[in-house]
Protein backbone atom coordinates (compact mmCIF):
# COMPACT_ATOMS: atom_id res chain seq x y z
CA UNK A 1 0.00 0.00 0.00
CA UNK A 2 2.70 2.44 0.84
CA UNK A 3 4.78 1.45 -2.19
CA UNK A 4 1.90 1.86 -4.37
CA UNK A 5 0.98 5.18 -3.09
CA UNK A 6 4.38 6.59 -2.97
CA UNK A 7 5.14 5.02 -7.17
CA UNK A 8 1.75 7.10 -7.52
CA UNK A 9 3.03 10.69 -6.29
CA UNK A 10 0.27 10.36 -3.67
CA UNK A 11 2.11 10.51 -0.34
CA UNK A 12 2.07 13.55 1.49
CA UNK A 13 5.54 14.54 3.30
CA UNK A 14 4.72 17.50 6.37
CA UNK A 15 8.36 18.84 7.99
CA UNK A 16 8.64 20.44 11.29
CA UNK A 17 11.30 20.93 13.50
CA UNK A 18 12.96 17.68 14.08
CA UNK A 19 10.31 15.90 12.82
CA UNK A 20 8.70 14.68 9.91
CA UNK A 21 4.89 13.17 8.88
CA UNK A 22 4.24 11.14 5.95
CA UNK A 23 0.75 10.49 4.91
CA UNK A 24 -1.20 8.73 2.63
CA UNK A 25 -4.48 10.91 1.23
CA UNK A 26 -6.08 8.49 -0.90
CA UNK A 27 -5.30 5.92 1.67
CA UNK A 28 -7.47 6.72 5.05
CA UNK A 29 -7.60 3.30 6.84
CA UNK A 30 -3.40 3.81 6.49
CA UNK A 31 -2.46 6.10 9.72
CA UNK A 32 0.12 9.05 9.57
CA UNK A 33 3.90 7.94 10.16
CA UNK A 34 5.82 9.81 12.03
CA UNK A 35 9.29 10.45 11.32
CA UNK A 36 11.80 11.68 14.42
CA UNK A 37 15.09 13.39 13.64
CA UNK A 38 17.96 11.38 14.87
CA UNK A 39 21.22 12.70 15.90
CA UNK A 40 23.62 13.22 12.94
CA UNK A 41 25.95 10.05 14.00
CA UNK A 42 23.06 7.56 14.36
CA UNK A 43 21.21 9.25 11.37
CA UNK A 44 25.01 8.32 9.30
CA UNK A 45 25.08 5.15 10.47
CA UNK A 46 21.95 3.75 9.69
CA UNK A 47 21.94 5.89 6.19
CA UNK A 48 25.16 3.78 5.31
CA UNK A 49 23.64 0.86 6.69
CA UNK A 50 20.97 1.28 4.22
CA UNK A 51 23.14 2.41 1.26
CA UNK A 52 25.42 -0.60 1.52
CA UNK A 53 22.01 -2.79 1.47
CA UNK A 54 20.84 -1.53 -1.54
CA UNK A 55 24.10 -1.74 -3.06
CA UNK A 56 24.16 -5.39 -2.29
CA UNK A 57 20.33 -6.03 -3.60
CA UNK A 58 20.80 -3.97 -6.92
CA UNK A 59 24.54 -6.13 -7.43
CA UNK A 60 22.65 -9.54 -6.95
CA UNK A 61 19.98 -8.10 -9.05
CA UNK A 62 22.37 -7.65 -11.64
CA UNK A 63 23.44 -11.12 -11.54
CA UNK A 64 20.15 -12.52 -11.66
CA UNK A 65 20.06 -10.02 -14.58
CA UNK A 66 22.81 -11.55 -16.20
CA UNK A 67 21.77 -14.92 -16.05
CA UNK A 68 18.34 -14.72 -17.40
CA UNK A 69 19.98 -12.60 -20.46
CA UNK A 70 21.94 -15.55 -21.14
CA UNK A 71 19.32 -17.86 -20.76
CA UNK A 72 16.83 -16.32 -23.16
CA UNK A 73 19.70 -15.82 -25.52
CA UNK A 74 20.80 -19.65 -25.67
CA UNK A 75 17.20 -20.68 -26.02
CA UNK A 76 17.10 -18.14 -28.79
CA UNK A 77 20.17 -19.10 -30.44
CA UNK A 78 19.45 -20.44 -33.98
CA UNK A 79 21.86 -22.91 -34.08
CA UNK A 80 20.30 -24.38 -30.72
CA UNK A 81 17.10 -24.01 -32.10
CA UNK A 82 17.89 -25.68 -35.23
CA UNK A 83 19.48 -28.62 -33.35
CA UNK A 84 16.55 -28.88 -30.91
CA UNK A 85 14.08 -29.24 -34.02
CA UNK A 86 15.88 -31.66 -35.57
CA UNK A 87 16.01 -33.69 -32.31
CA UNK A 88 12.13 -33.67 -32.95
CA UNK A 89 12.34 -35.65 -35.73
CA UNK A 90 15.34 -38.12 -35.26
CA UNK A 91 14.30 -41.44 -34.12
CA UNK A 92 14.83 -42.02 -30.30
CA UNK A 93 18.01 -44.32 -29.93
CA UNK A 94 17.32 -47.50 -28.30
CA UNK A 95 19.55 -49.68 -26.79
CA UNK A 96 19.60 -53.13 -27.89
CA UNK A 97 20.77 -56.29 -25.52
CA UNK A 98 22.57 -59.08 -27.41
CA UNK A 99 20.93 -62.18 -25.77
CA UNK A 100 21.49 -66.05 -26.55
CA UNK A 101 18.95 -68.00 -25.85
CA UNK A 102 21.12 -71.11 -26.47
CA UNK A 103 20.17 -74.16 -24.47
CA UNK A 104 23.82 -75.47 -22.65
Amino acid sequence: MLRAALDHGAAALSLGPGSATLRLPEEPQCPALALAQLPAAEARSQLQALLFGMAGCIQSLERRLEVAVETLASSCSPEKNAARSQQLFLPARRHHLDVNFEDS
